[in-house]
């Protein structure tokens, strides 16, 4: 079983299509049509899970039922579906926060390539997106590089003070990490035994009911 370093994450989240009374096959069928209906139901409901580009304003919030229910795969597929949100349906601020949604998903199911790539593009569309830059830094120490995590979460942290925004789980993972590269050149720390396991110990789910409501229905 693969091991996750788990950081302190925020993430936002979308409700999967429901298979519809009418696709239930008849109750006098054949097997053979029994077979078919069933088949045809199935790329039905798998149908009622594709959403359309640019959907409605909410549709943000939706996603947060699939990522609460570990649905990660689903949630990845969610947020793609809903496709980037242009200027021209002018909703062009919730893309910022379609992507930090999208990298929490992948972050969720190990995607972690995937997971950087997504909230670097969150950031570069808004700085002072918090959830943003510790999905940034908790995919690149995944992926095993934890000396440029350090540096996401050092960056972050001076991007954010200087918008006034909240930077307690930067800088929580940064401790943490920096924890790690102190015990691995022989150095002891303070924050190894404190807030490093804390932040070690967040599992994606948990860490996605702490995020702000507020932020992920934009």
């Amino acid at each position: 079983m693969r091991k996750h370093l788990f950081l302190s994450l925020a993430a936002g989240f979308a409700m999967a299509g429901v298979l519809r009374a009418d696709d239930a096959a008849p109750a006098a069928a054949s097997p053979a049509a029994a077979a078919d209906t069933q088949a045809a139901a199935s790329t039905d409901a798998k149908a009622d899970t594709v959403v359309a580009k640019n959907d409605a304003p909410g549709s943000l919030k939706a996603g947060k039922d699939l990522l609460e229910a570990g649905k990660y795969a689903e949630a990845e597929a969610y947020f793609i579906g809903i496709g980037v949100q242009s200027a021209d349906n002018g909703t062009t601020k919730r893309e910022p926060y379609r992507l930090l949604n999208l990298s929490s998903a992948y972050l969720g199911d190990g995607k972690f390539k995937e997971a950087e790539d997504a909230a670097q593009q969150a950031i570069d569309l808004k700085k002072s997106l918090a959830a943003a830059w510790n999905n940034l830094g908790s995919a690149q120490a995944n992926q095993g590089d934890r000396a440029k995590a350090i540096e996401t979460y050092t960056k972050g942290i001076a991007e954010l003070k200087a918008d006034k925004e909240d930077t307690s789980k930067l800088e929580t993972n940064l401790k943490y990490l920096q924890s790690l590269e102190d015990a691995k050149n022989g150095k002891t720390s303070d924050a190894a035994g404190t807030s490093g396991s804390a932040a070690a110990s967040t599992s994606p789910a948990a860490a996605a009911a702490d995020a702000s409501p507020a932020a992920e229905s934009k």
